[in-house]
């Protein structure tokens, strides 16, 4: 039930994640350094699953992750998606977090995507690490990526068609924020800015990665309140 969104500079780059949840989901904590495996990582904390859904750290790597709702659920005890993303914040590249997540048993986690950014993206898209339920797969991802469990079909069909409408060739930072709390085509499941009787959009962050330093700007509540932003900043490793 997540929107995510971002674009690339010279020098860096930004991603944009609404975070869709149940209303009964506890408030996650606004975002902290925490040092994993000796790398200081920025990440809020969901209290619920002790995890995270996006993380960035001081190599300039940051991870997004989504529910798949369209994958096979395994069987058994399953553990918190986003362990996965506290587990592999503390890593400095792709290559790295690939290996490490190949080590992981993941029959014990749900279906997710998992999108890994660096500065140095290729034309080609943005890293995407896909468990099914049944097998990991491995493709390269254009803005944006949506995750919806209900509806799937015809909520990414409208929320694409309000990215094509919103984020031209030249589009800036602004209009990635007007993409995120929009209603259109109204306040309902279909939008960015989600509203259904049972769950809403619940934050809005905007990672910024630049040249010597990373920003964290996270909005609790609904993008379409326009809240005030927590903003918390990581020096990058030279």
């Amino acid at each position: 039930m997540c929107t995510i969104s971002w674009m690339f500079e010279p020098h860096g780059y930004h991603v944009f994640f609404n975070r869709d949840e149940q209303n009964t989901r506890a408030e996650a904590q606004p975002p902290t350094i925490l040092e994993l495996q000796g790398v200081r990582a920025l990440m809020p904390v969901d209290p619920d699953g002790e995890g995270s859904w996006l993380s960035t750290n001081e190599h300039g790597v940051t991870l997004a992750l989504l529910n798949f709702y369209q994958g096979r659920l395994p069987k058994g005890r399953l553990k918190s998606r986003g362990q996965l993303v506290k587990t592999l914040a503390g890593a400095g590249s792709r290559p790295k977090i690939q290996l490490e997540l190949n080590a992981i048993n993941l029959q014990k986690f749900a279906p997710f995507s998992l999108l890994v950014f660096e500065s140095c993206a290729g034309p080609q898209g943005v890293l995407l690490l896909r468990w099914t339920g049944k097998q990991l797969l491995s493709a390269y991802q254009r803005s944006p990526l949506i995750s919806s469990a209900k509806l799937y079909e015809d909520v990414l069909d409208a929320r694409l068609a309000t990215y094509r409408q919103a984020i031209g060739e030249n589009a800036n930072v602004e209009d990635f924020y007007q993409l995120h709390r929009s209603h259109e085509p109204s306040a309902s499941a279909k939008s960015v800015c989600m509203h259904r009787d049972d769950a809403n959009t619940v934050s809005f962050s905007h990672v910024q990665v630049m040249e010597r330093e990373t920003c964290f700007h996270y909005f609790p509540g609904h993008p379409c309140e326009q809240n005030e932003a927590h903003t918390t900043r990581l020096t990058l490793r030279k």
